[in-house]
């Protein structure tokens, strides 16, 4: 599946990796993609948005995805606690609907009317002029008046943003159980929110959840490092510099490999994934230099940190010189 946007095409997959440092770009993609599906009305300085997306160059409904936008830890706990909008407040309509919860419900309204009929006895009986009521609804301000912890009894505010992360992608899943949905889910600078490790565990949780529901997931990188390369998601991956870079299929890619390096060379699969995944940010950037000093910088600075940078492979001339070319 392709989504276009104005001039610009993505492959959208199931997971799909938007990486690159043209953050401008990236955040125009995101905003029409999420303006579009969300049905929120155009505001007059957003003419350049209205309909302004595609997929496979045709024009869709916007509601063909319920789509989610998470931009930041912040977000992920605004949607682990109880208001009107969030994600466990969805969770808890669905269960207040079950016939054994609105017997219980019928009880403590029951208790609330015996404690406004004794309240409202005592203002008749001393001549007030006024009385007490409460409508139904304040039911469920009640329950939002309540407060999610997590299982430990510590605060949200004390987990980290993987933990986050990881309760939040449950309770979708669970959701998405109870109401199936088509959803778009963009989880926007990842980066800032998880480390690299855990970026490829959120990977793998998803990979996990795709499977079992009719979810589809955008993450947005620009740091070195935060992809995952792996051969069945490969294809997701759009780079979103100056230019726009979608990777074709893997066999696709190591034959340009094999076909195109500057000198005899035949790479371990592992190598090639691990190459690509650390230059993937580079791609299609116009002002993206290979230094060899500044790599010298690097290590002499990282030196007096007392680290060793003893990663380095040797090249030979004809690498050396295609670099330089």
């Amino acid at each position: 599946m392709k989504i276009n946007i104005e001039k610009m095409e993505i492959e959208l997959g199931e997971i799909t990796q938007l990486c690159g440092t043209n953050l401008n770009k990236k955040r125009f993609i995101i905003d029409s993609i999420y303006k579009y599906f969300s049905g929120h009305r155009y505001t007059e300085y957003e003419e350049n948005f209205v309909e302004n997306v595609k997929i496979d160059n045709s024009q869709i409904g916007r509601k063909y995805f319920d789509v989610i936008r998470i931009k930041s830890i912040d977000d992920l706990i605004v949607e682990l606690k109880i208001s009107k909008t969030s994600a466990v407040m969805q969770w808890i309509n669905f269960q207040l609907e079950k016939i054994e919860y609105k017997f219980e419900l019928e009880k403590v309204e029951e208790a609330l009317d015996g404690i406004y009929d004794n309240l409202n006895d005592v203002l008749v009986y001393n001549n007030i002029g006024i009385k007490f009521n409460y409508e139904i609804k304040s039911m469920l301000e009640i329950l939002q008046k309540s407060y999610v912890m997590p299982e430990q009894g510590e605060f949200l505010e004390t987990k980290t943003g993987y933990e986050l992360l990881k309760i939040y992608l449950k309770l979708l899943l669970e959701l998405q159980r109870l109401m199936p949905q088509q959803k778009l889910i963009i989880l926007e600078n990842i980066d800032h929110i998880v480390s690299i490790d855990e970026y490829n565990k959120v990977i793998q949780i998803i990979k996990g959840i795709i499977v079992n529901g009719n979810m589809r997931f955008i993450l947005t990188t620009s740091l070195d490092g935060y992809v995952s390369v792996d051969k069945e998601i490969l294809s997701g991956i759009n780079v979103i510099n100056d230019e726009i870079f979608s990777f074709p299929e893997y066999e696709y890619l190591y034959k340009f490999i094999l076909d195109n390096y500057p000198c005899q060379y035949i790479p371990s699969d592992d190598e090639v994934l691990e190459k690509i995944r650390w230059s993937i940010q580079k791609i299609g950037n116009n002002i993206a230099k290979l230094d060899f000093k500044s790599e010298i910088y690097l290590k002499l600075i990282n030196k007096t940190l007392g680290i060793e940078s003893n990663g380095y492979q040797r090249i030979n001339q004809m690498e050396i010189s295609f670099i330089c070319s």
